[in-house]
Order: structure tokens, then C-alpha cells, then sequence
């Protein structure tokens, strides 16, 4: 895979996880598929909601879910997931390219969710990646 699952663990709230790098306001780098249980397997106290409810332990973990610990929330953003679906799709990859083309242009929050690559842009390489990710299922 080309992203290794990495832990990081800030001073306060106490976050230490595998699955995601929490930056300020939002939880990076969720890789798609990812179950609940899954991804608060090493996060103490935290709650994951949808809309203002938590969800099931057995669901997918979405773009735009909210992850809460102690006082502090965070927005979750899933690698490649431009439509917040939790998974990497070709209609990702269909919002990617029309993003690039200039045909639809993606909102500033979708931005984030489209960059595979994490270089902070959501251009050609990323439409690649999300490709070649989509193949090889």
C-alpha cells in the first residue's frame, strides 16, 4: 500500500491510534474501509458520530463524521473519499477528474477528502493513485 499506517499521539487529549494522524481540527489519512471498532481500537473515551449520532460499532468510518475525545472534536477525512462514502469508488474518481478538468469544481472540504497523496492539492497524481487503487481491488 503507499501509505503506511502510522501512530501519533498529541499531549492532549490522549490520542494513539494506527489508523488515522490527527492534525489540529481533523483526523488524517482514515484509510477506506476502515470499521468503527476498528478505529477507536487504541483511542480512550472517543465517540464517533454522523450528524449528531454515534453510529455503529460495525459501520464504515466516513468522510465528514466527527470523532470526539474528552472536550475536543475532530472532523474525519478518509483517504480518496471526495463523496463521503467511506470507501474509495469510481464515483470518486469520476469527481476527482471533473475537479481537474474544471468541469465541476470541488468544494474546499472535498478538497480535502480528494487529496490521496496528501501534498495539500488535489490534481493529476491523486486521480492516478485513486485509479490504480480502484484496479486493484
Amino acid at each position: 500500500k503507499m501509505f503506511e499506517e502510522q501512530t501519533y499521539t498529541p499531549e492532549s487529549p490522549e490520542i494513539s491510534s494506527t489508523t488515522f494522524e490527527e492534525d489540529i481540527s481533523y483526523i488524517k489519512r482514515v484509510q477506506p474501509n476502515t470499521i468503527y471498532s476498528n478505529f477507536l481500537q487504541n483511542v480512550q473515551n472517543g465517540v464517533v458520530k454522523e450528524n449528531n449520532t454515534i453510529i455503529s460499532e460495525t459501520d464504515i468510518i466516513k468522510t465528514g463524521q466527527s470523532l470526539s475525545v474528552e472536550e475536543y472534536s475532530y472532523i474525519i477525512t478518509v483517504l480518496g473519499d471526495a463523496n463521503g462514502d467511506g470507501k474509495i469508488t469510481s464515483s470518486d474518481y469520476v469527481l476527482i477528474k471533473n475537479h481537474i478538468m474544471g468541469t465541476k469544481i470541488l468544494s474546499t472540504e472535498a478538497k480535502k477528502y480528494a487529496d490521496y497523496n496528501g501534498d495539500g492539492k488535489v490534481t493529476s497524481s491523486d486521480y492516478v493513485l485513486i485509479k490504480n487503487y480502484i484496479m486493484s481491488k
